[in-house]
């Protein structure tokens, strides 16, 4: 028996397509236009510190520049020398060296204290003539700190609270004039209705300031320090020892 016929070759298909071409290269990343300067978090913030300076009156020199000879500038006038004594507050190395076993050691220290103090406060003020003195009376019960400089300066400024928010009696921070004195208290919390003792304000210093002349006292130990009128004394007596 004869074997069936093989079944004829397939043909070849056609050939088959050629690779796809590759495409162009990818697009390099996009680069972010430049920030304009004053659109940057750091410059726009020192720009908005400055303008809002001029705007609201602070003086450059309290900002870190050259203040004017006016406001908060300096390298004018006469020289400062503390007064021998305000009220019945004398020079605490003074004091300190009556004292029984004191030490020339430790009264130097006190004197080179004050000086150097005095040096950084005319530094703060371009120079402006500047004197720093502690005082006590003779036990060194009460002992206060004398700032005093040829220049103008701002008036103290304390941040606002609302006392019936807070349910308080009076603020915590408070700022009290006394006549041309401003007094910066720091108060403990009493609650509204209650009344505040004594000893319940502390004042953080008294200062008066005007054309040329800035005097400030800052109470330390003693009962002093919760007495804003008595410490705003202690600065009118220095302010006309000093003018």
């Amino acid at each position: 028996m004869s074997e069936p016929p093989s079944a004829p070759p397939v043909p070849p298909g056609p050939p088959s397509a050629s690779p796809v071409p590759p495409g162009p290269p990818p697009a390099p990343p996009a680069t972010a236009a430049p920030v304009p300067l004053l659109r940057r978090p750091l410059v726009a913030g020192v720009a908005g510190l400055l303008v809002g300076a001029v705007l609201v009156g602070v003086p450059m020199a309290l900002l870190g520049g050259a203040g004017g000879p006016d406001f908060g500038g300096g390298g004018g006038g006469s020289a400062l020398q503390a007064p021998g004594a305000i009220a019945d507050l004398r020079p605490m190395a003074e004091v300190r060296r009556a004292m029984p076993g004191a030490s020339a050691q430790q009264t130097d220290q006190l004197t080179a204290q004050d000086r150097k103090s005095g040096q950084n406060l005319s530094a703060a003020y371009s120079g402006a003539p500047a004197v720093v003195q502690s005082y006590s009376d003779s036990d060194m019960g009460n002992i206060v700190v004398l700032d005093a400089v040829r220049a103008e300066s701002p008036e103290p400024y304390v941040q606002f609270e609302d006392t019936a928010m807070l349910q308080e009696a009076r603020p915590v921070n408070q700022l009290l004039k006394v006549g041309p004195v401003s007094c910066v208290l720091f108060n403990d919390f009493t609650a509204a209705g209650q009344t505040p003792g004594p000893e319940a304000t502390h004042v953080t210093y008294c200062q008066r300031t005007g054309p040329g002349l800035t005097v400030i006292i800052r109470p330390g130990a003693g009962d002093l320090s919760h007495d804003p009128g008595k410490v705003a004394a202690l600065v009118e007596s220095a302010w006309s020892a000093l003018s």
